[in-house]
Parts: structure tokens; C-alpha cells; sequence
């Protein structure tokens, strides 16, 4: 069975549309997403208007929604180096729409994050960028790191539920904001 025009075409237009912007539009562009984003998950948590809307209508997100965020993260990632803000944007989406506990979000961004990690260590060292200076700002870093996942852990276990959804669109202002503001002086 083959893949069909429509597919093709529309992967074809996306490469070409992905082309026509260069790193500093594309990190412009994520942040302006991440933003309007966070506005819709806010707006969720806050009015049941979508969530009453979701369950009237008996939408489920399928497995071709988790693959597009997917999807999305690895083109970013390849494009920028900035593969978190779909994955991020899904699971809070998921976890506000009532789809996904907190527990099953963190867990889902645990296993994301986790295999990224690897597999960027993976692609680093083949491509020989894996050098003394990467080693030890990575020896430097990866203590914090763990410390950082410590805090986090410990904040998911004494906070409520709702805190702990505005917190994650909190941090997710903050990246949009601090993407916008990297990229601002080179437009």
C-alpha cells in the first residue's frame, strides 16, 4: 500500500515552507506558538467551556495526535534545537483536558526527554561533536540536572494539582518569553 499524494504533498509543502525561515524565525515563530499556547491551556483550566465542549462532542485524542506532537518536537529539534514545546504543549493539553492525570504527563515527559537525551548523545558523538569542552560543561551540568530533577519531583509531590498545571504554563511562558527575547535583536 503506498503513502498516497496527499501525504506526500503536504510533507512536500511543509520542508518547503519549514525552508523558507531561518533559525532565528523559527525560534521566533515557537515562541510565539508556545504563547498563544499557554493562553489556550490557561483559558482551559480556568472556563469549562472547553472542557465542557470536549465531553459534549466525545472527542478522544488518538495516537495520530501524540504522533504529530512528535512529529512537530523532532522538526523543531532538527531545525533549532528546540524539540520540548510540542511534547510540552500536548501533555499539558492532555492533563488540562482531562485525558491524563498529572502523574501519567510527567511520566510521558520523563520517557520523552529520557530517550531525546540519549538519542542526542548518540547523534553528537557520531557526528564527532562529542570534543573535551562538550565533556566537561556535560560533567559540570549533569549534577544539576539531577538536582533539578530532585526540586521538581519534590514540587510535584507537595503542590496541588491545579498549582502544579500553572506552574508547568508558567515555565512555559518563561521559555516562550526568553525564545521571543533571544531572537527579537536578530529579526
Amino acid at each position: 500500500m503506498g503513502v498516497g499524494p496527499i501525504p506526500i504533498l503536504a510533507i512536500t509543502h511543509k520542508r518547503v515552507a519549514l525552508q523558507q525561515f531561518d533559525r532565528t524565525q523559527m525560534r521566533a515563530a515557537i515562541g510565539v506558538v508556545l504563547v498563544l499556547a499557554v493562553v489556550v491551556v490557561g483559558a482551559t483550566r480556568q472556563s469549562d467551556v472547553v472542557t465542557d465542549w470536549i465531553e459534549e462532542k466525545g472527542y478522544s485524542p488518538g495516537k495520530i495526535v501524540g504522533a504529530t506532537a512528535g512529529l512537530f518536537a523532532g522538526t523543531f529539534g532538527g531545525a533549532v534545537a528546540v524539540p520540548g514545546p510540542p511534547m510540552i504543549v500536548y501533555g499539558v493539553f492532555m492533563a488540562a483536558g482531562g485525558f491524563w492525570s498529572d502523574e501519567k504527563m510527567k511520566a510521558v515527559f520523563t520517557a520523552f526527554f529520557g530517550s531525546l537525551m540519549l538519542y542526542r548523545l548518540g547523534s553528537l558523538t557520531y557526528t564527532g561533536a562529542v570534543e573535551t569542552p562538550l565533556l566537561i560543561e556535560a560533567a559540570v551540568a549533569i549534577p544539576m540536572v539531577f538536582l533539578g530533577a530532585w526540586v521538581g519531583v519534590w514540587i510535584f509531590d507537595h503542590v496541588s494539582e491545579r498549582l502544579f498545571g500553572w506552574l508547568v504554563l508558567a515555565l512555559l511562558t518563561v521559555n516562550a518569553f526568553i525564545l521571543l527575547s533571544t531572537t527579537i535583536p536578530e529579526l
